[in-house]
């Protein structure tokens, strides 16, 4: 439901925001005055027009921009739920299951969890994992496949146990330890019991480099089974 805003400023920026189609630009203006005072980022989101904002979010192509934005209006979380669930998720998941960047599907996935666990569940359980299994196989950075399935793992960890094993080939193939570290970093922010999964299965005999294969019996060390 849409309040008035206290301030003119913010007055002003509503009425600007709910002109503007460019969502990463309204994701700029919110951010801009977030920085300032969440309080006032807080009133301002919960002044816009929630329905032209939802429709605004469904007509964009961009995961990245959807993600920012729904981090954006993340910030008053109630008005945020309810722009969210009202998403048309056929819209999304078609989007997401024909965009070749994990990096940008993870994070698109995972600033919606954040704000609704339901809304995120039931956009994992449409989408095409298979397609997801066979972007993951093609992707050379162990990075991104991680940053992707641990939010996937956060928004369903049923759906991420089916993205088990192409996740262990890739940890696995990986030849440098330096960006294994990196990449493995992101698994603690996965759902615990997926994660303890994946890397109970990772074997470290099948490792490229010797340091490699330390850094997974490391890695093995620090999440336990």
């Amino acid at each position: 439901m849409k309040t008035k805003t206290k301030n003119p400023d913010l007055e002003i920026l509503k009425k600007k925001i709910d002109a503007e189609d460019d969502i990463d630009e309204i994701s700029g203006f919110i951010r801009d005055i977030a920085n300032v005072s969440v309080n006032d980022a807080k009133d301002l989101i919960k002044s816009l027009d929630a329905r032209k904002l939802k429709t605004k979010i469904d007509a964009e192509k961009s995961l990245g921009k959807i993600g920012l934005c729904v981090e954006m209006i993340g910030i008053d979380e109630e008005s945020a739920k309810d722009i969210i669930k009202n998403l048309d998720l056929e819209k999304l998941k078609d989007k997401i299951d024909a965009d070749e960047d994990i990096e940008m599907i993870g994070w698109c996935v995972g600033r919606i969890s954040i704000t609704s666990g339901e809304v995120a569940k039931d956009l994992i359980r449409s989408m095409d994992l298979e397609k997801l299994k066979d972007k993951i196989d093609a992707e050379r950075s162990t990075e991104e496949i991680c940053w992707c399935f641990a939010n996937i793992s956060v928004g369903d960890a049923n759906a991420a146990e089916r993205l088990v094993p192409v996740v262990k080939k890739k940890i696995e193939a990986e030849g440098d330890n330096i960006l294994l570290w990196n990449s493995t970093r992101y698994l603690n922010q996965g759902d615990k019991k997926v994660v303890s999964k994946l890397v109970s299965q990772l074997n470290p005999e099948n490792a490229k480099t010797p340091e490699v294969k330390n850094e997974i019996i490391e890695l093995k060390k620090s999440i336990p089974e």
